[in-house]
Parts: structure tokens; sequence; C-alpha cells
């Protein structure tokens, strides 16, 4: 399901516009910057496709929408999400920008599963077409970036898996830390090279 970018898809309502200040912001741009250099988020004109996120206590910090992973990412590149309601599609945030277009699915991975620490999405074309053969799970049916039904198709993976692609779309890793969905990441890709 090839769509192209037009932004996001719930309401933002922000309660700052100071850029989030946390220790494991440094991690998180190491693994942004990881995404980009193997192939993980194939940028676009004005961003990447790809989005990563860490819990922060009750609140999650996500990559900003439309931004390029590639660049050593300054504090303003990174939104925390204080609240999210998927129902009514509206989320409530700190930062200078967007909070990434696929919120919804990270938050309600949060919300539902509170041992995972980190929610990496990506973008790799053969992961995702050969997902089946790889013995990755896979999502029944194609929908639409963004929407709360791919969010809860990634919940439906998520009970029983800590990677999956969601179909015609890109794949997940949850993690209970940043280093944990990094791997299995990199996993799958050393299992494509092997």
């Amino acid at each position: 399901m090839n769509e192209e970018y037009q932004g996001v898809r719930f309401v933002t309502v922000f309660r700052g516009d100071e850029p989030p200040s946390h220790p494991l912001l440094s991690e998180l741009r190491h693994w942004c910057r990881m995404f980009h250099d193997h192939g993980l988020a194939p940028p676009y004109p004005g961003g990447s496709s790809g989005n990563l996120s860490f819990r922060a206590g009750s609140s999650l910090i996500i990559t900003g929408t439309a931004i390029g992973l590639k660049d050593n990412l300054a504090d303003d590149a990174f939104v925390e999400v204080i609240a999210c309601d998927p129902a009514s599609g509206r989320v409530e945030a700190r930062g200078r920008r967007e909070p990434s277009s696929e919120t919804l699915l990270h938050a309600l991975l949060y919300r539902h599963f509170p041992a995972i620490g980190a929610v990496f999405h990506g973008h790799h074309d053969t992961i995702t077409s050969q997902a089946e053969t790889l013995g990755i799970p896979v999502s029944p049916s194609p929908l639409p970036y963004g929407s709360k039904e791919l969010a809860e198709a990634a919940l439906t993976l998520a009970a029983t898996s800590d990677f999956f692609v969601l179909r015609e779309h890109g794949f997940v890793a949850l993690g209970g830390d940043m280093a944990k969905a990094g791997a299995l990441c990199f996993a799958r890709l050393e299992k494509l090279a092997g």
C-alpha cells in the first residue's frame, strides 16, 4: 500500500514548545543514524520513512514527523507525547514539531504492553516482501499509514511477536529497551545477508 505521505492523521495539542530533554536522547540519535545508514528508514523528499521512540515514564519520546534520520539530530527533532487518544484522534505533546505520523501506533503499544521500552518502525523492501518466507508474522491486509486501524493491527501482532510486518507498509520491532529493539532489526538484516 504505497501511499504518498500527506502528514499526520491526528490533531496535536501542544502543551509546551520546549524540546524534550532526556538522558536517553543520545541513544535514540544513535539508532536513528543506524536506521538511515543501513537502509531501514529510506529517505524521501523532506524526511525519512521510519520512526523510533522510547518510553519515558508515563510519556514517550518519538521522532518528529518529516525529519531525515541521517542527520545528527538536535533535540528539537524529537517530541514528547504526554497523552494520546486514538478514538478521538487527539495527541497532547511538548516540542517544536508534530510527532511522527505513527504516534498512535507507538502510544497504543506502550499502553497495552508495559514491558515495552522502545518501538522502532522502519521500512525495508526485502524484509517487508519476504517476511512470510523469513517466518516473520504479517498483518492480514494493508491499512493506511498513521491510522487507528494500523495501530490496532500492530497490537494484535505484538501480543505474540516482538518483530512483525504491517502488510505493504513496514516492520515494527519491540524491545524492553532501545538496544533490544535495535538488535531485533539487525538480526533480520543479518538473516537476509546470510
